[in-house]
């Protein structure tokens, strides 16, 4: 019998090198396939060429139902009108301008109506910050590393960024070709919250439960949904009664900020920019009876009237039993919400209100 030929240091050495390479590219692989069609905030097919787009923070994402006011505002307007929901937990108004930037610049959102949220006549704090603040939410740096160019990296380091949040997010934007790395941060919604849903539902079959308080939340942009989630949601918004209801900053100068820099960019690309009050439940509201809110109320209208950006105001008439989690819309209350949002914004089309119409 002929034993085979021993194998020779340099080919063993070389196995070591490339059998880890062949499995990076075929995890890369799946990663390209699988993992970016799931990743889809301003990626998906709904972004491109909408009318439509709605931006904000997670309480857009949960208190928005796009398909059910792209059918509203149709009906009205009597031509078929594409709305995408693009509001996502931990985004802020940067990651916003840049991902929208992107979209315009490359001609796949043209002449769009960009709507954003505000609590209270005021844009919430993380959509309202400087050039010179930092752009990104501590928790979410890749959010803002998928959506920066080239040119975008010198403006960020002479933010007020940290030297450990420099490299977060420049050493995630140094791989933004790679679907691997780039789905960072949605592996832990993938597997852990996504993943945790799908065998609690298995384990219902089997030993049954009493749903939780967050069964009419809706899972986009990041919102918890488990019972375990909301009850600390809950306990959180209750604590700012106490610590956070009465703090805030006046700002002056909102020409400064990244919003104007946004507003600025829709209207020189033939869009239309509006602002739209989204309902909080009264654990927010008294944040709005403070002399800081009101004073940010006033100047930011001046803002509104400055830059000719309409406003939608409207009460839905919901109370916080509508809010599962105290922070945002169940589907009943986002579903009541869309449907008069949009029949407001349809009738301010229609009756051709300045700014939303040429």
């Amino acid at each position: 019998m002929k034993l085979g030929r021993p194998m020779k240091p340099k080919w063993r050495t070389l196995q070591w090198i490339i059998i880890p390479v062949i499995m990076i590219i075929a995890v890369e692989g799946v990663a390209r396939v699988g993992l970016s069609n799931y990743e889809e905030w301003y990626d998906s097919s709904a972004t491109h060429n909408a009318d439509i787009v709605f931006i904000g923070s997670s309480r857009v994402a949960s208190g928005i139902n796009a398909p059910l006011v792209s059918q509203v505002v149709s009906d009205e307007v009597e031509y078929r009108v594409k709305v995408t929901n693009q509001g996502r937990g931990g985004s802020t108004i940067v990651t916003h301008y840049l991902e929208l930037r992107e979209l315009i610049e490359s001609g796949r959102l043209e002449q769009p109506i960009v709507l954003l949220e505000l609590a209270g006549e005021v844009p919430a704090p993380l959509m309202r910050g400087t050039w010179d603040e930092r752009w990104f939410h501590p928790k979410f740096p890749s959010l803002l590393a998928r959506a920066m160019t080239g040119d975008d990296v010198d403006p960020f380091l002479e933010a007020d960024h940290s030297r450990s949040e420099r490299f977060a997010v420049l050493s995630r934007y140094a791989f933004n070709n790679s679907d691997l790395i780039s789905f960072k941060d949605g592996w832990r919604d993938l597997f852990f919250d996504r993943g945790g849903k799908a065998t609690g539902d298995v384990l219902d079959l089997f030993l049954p439960t009493t749903k939780g308080d967050g069964s009419g939340l809706s899972d986009a942009g990041g919102v918890a949904t488990d019972a375990a989630g909301v009850e600390r949601a809950r306990e959180l918004a209750l604590e700012r009664l106490e610590n956070e209801s009465r703090t805030g900053v006046v700002l002056d100068d909102w020409n400064a900020t990244v919003l104007a820099s946004l507003v600025q960019l829709v209207h020189d690309n033939g869009g239309r920019f509006v602002f739209f009050q989204m309902p909080v439940s009264s654990v927010f509201e008294i944040d709005f009876e403070t002399d800081v809110h009101k004073e940010n109320r006033t100047n930011f209208a001046s803002s509104m009237n400055e830059w000719g950006t309409p406003l939608i105001e409207f009460d839905p008439g919901l109370d916080d039993e509508s809010f599962p989690d105290l922070w945002h819309l169940g589907k009943d209350g986002a579903d009541i919400t869309s449907e008069q949002l949009g029949e407001l914004l349809a009738q301010m089309i229609a009756a051709g209100e300045p700014g939303l119409t040429e």
